[in-house]
């Protein structure tokens, strides 16, 4: 039997209007004094914290109003160490993985998990992710993060870890520009999206990558007619037409690594 506890709190600035939080407490079954998960409500999300029967913290990250996961969760191993970071993204509604590192006992990231069960706790063994391999797909911004009206913004994608590497992979960037894209990407069908291809046949940026792998780079940009905040979403797509499928017989296949920027665009009048 688990037992539940609403706590509600106000909080005063004092420059602004009192903020409500709801908080609820889940504690482990026949004790009113462990607290197994926390919720603080927000108003379009909430936060959540799951803890060991020792106090200490094992996971945190926010979740829609629906229970799905987004943005960054951080979980932590018996020291109280960040142990793997997860960045979720929900997309057409259902939550899922998007990119993933594992993290060594200095802080940094490690390419490689060797523990078979990273989380020895029962209750929570079950989030031991079934592949121990870091993500190294990454999206780099080079201008800043306040742009003027019409004014480019310039980034790059690189595919670090390519899942296809081995049927000649290469990659393209779909970048929603109109800022008209759900949070989910729902409606990804029926927005003007631009594409942009990986670096060794890109005519538009001709950007100079050095030594890295020119089909696994792709360079992206885009600018707005109107001010304020801007969410630009969009996704990096590593496809082949080489791809062997189960049948023995060619095939096309791609994996998608999602991403979302906020940019503020000022006006230039002002």
């Amino acid at each position: 039997m688990k037992y539940y506890l609403i706590i509600f709190i106000t909080l005063f600035n004092c420059n602004s209007k009192p903020e409500l939080k709801n908080i609820e407490l889940n504690y482990y079954a026949n004790s009113n004094k462990l607290i197994q998960t926390k919720r603080v409500k927000f108003q379009i999300f909430d936060s959540v914290y799951y803890y060991n029967k020792n106090k200490s913290i094992f996971k945190k990250g926010k979740q829609h109003k629906n229970g799905q996961k987004f943005g960054v969760w951080k979980l932590y191993g018996a020291d109280s160490k960040v142990k793997e970071i997860r960045e979720w993204f929900c997309i057409n509604g259902k939550s899922q993985i998007n990119r993933n590192w594992f993290i060594g006992n200095d802080g940094d990231t490690i390419a490689y998990n060797r523990a078979k069960h990273l989380y020895s706790k029962t209750q929570f063994i079950g989030d031991t992710l079934g592949f121990r391999n870091s993500c190294y797909d990454k999206f780099v911004f080079l201008t800043n993060d306040t742009i003027k009206v019409n004014e480019f913004y310039l980034a790059f994608a690189h595919c670090g870890s390519p899942l296809l590497r081995d049927f000649d992979s290469k990659i393209k960037v779909i970048v929603d520009n109109t800022n008209s894209l759900n949070n989910d990407f729902s409606n990804i069908n029926s927005v003007k999206l631009d594409t942009f291809q990986y670096a060794k046949i890109d005519t538009i940026h001709k950007a100079d990558f050095g030594s890295y792998d020119l089909n696994k780079i792709a360079a992206f940009s885009g600018k707005f007619k109107n001010p304020g905040k801007k969410t630009l979403r969009g996704l990096m797509i590593e496809y082949s037409d080489k791809y062997i499928d189960t049948n023995g017989e060619i095939a096309y296949a791609e994996s998608k690594t999602y991403f979302e920027k906020e940019i503020y665009v000022k006006d230039t009048i002002k």
